[in-house]
């Protein structure tokens, strides 16, 4: 009999928790500093309202935005998926593109600019959702 059970962290991998906070839509949230080699690594407890709850039922619902702001100036808006934003993902440094990301995984370092300094979580549909969203930060040594 083969059992199989998910892991509850990629094999290797130590997150040290580093801090919570809870932020409302639209909120600007500054990440707390980690010293290289370590990166942070973040998640995202967006719970659905009762009308939410409903509406999910019924019909799609509007997607919960990630803007991460770059220390380079660069703010794209990343789409976030709520059952997978429960769990850690690394936020910063944050690969941008499949260079970087290839970069990423191969444990080189990103270019200047790769550091998140700000984030703001936004919806067109913020009355699906709970007001407050609980960020836990995480370090953890590439």
């Amino acid at each position: 009999m083969l059992l199989l059970q998910r892991r509850s962290q990629a094999p290797g991998l130590q997150l040290r928790p580093v801090g919570e906070t809870s932020a409302g839509w639209e909120e600007g949230i500054n990440p707390p500093a980690v010293h290289a080699p370590e990166v942070l690594w973040a998640s995202f407890e967006i719970d659905p309202s009762p009308w939410g709850r409903l509406r999910w039922f019924l019909f799609r619902t509007h997607w919960p935005l990630l803007q991460a702001d770059y220390a380079d100036g660069v703010s794209p808006w990343y789409r976030l998926l709520r059952e997978i934003a429960r769990e850690p993902m690394p936020l910063s440094p944050l690969p941008r593109n499949l260079r970087e990301a290839a970069m990423y995984w191969r444990n080189e370092p990103l270019p200047e600019g790769a550091e998140v300094k700000r984030i703001v979580l936004r919806t067109l549909g913020r009355e699906q959702y709970a007001p407050r969203i609980r960020v836990r930060w995480y370090a953890a040594s590439r």
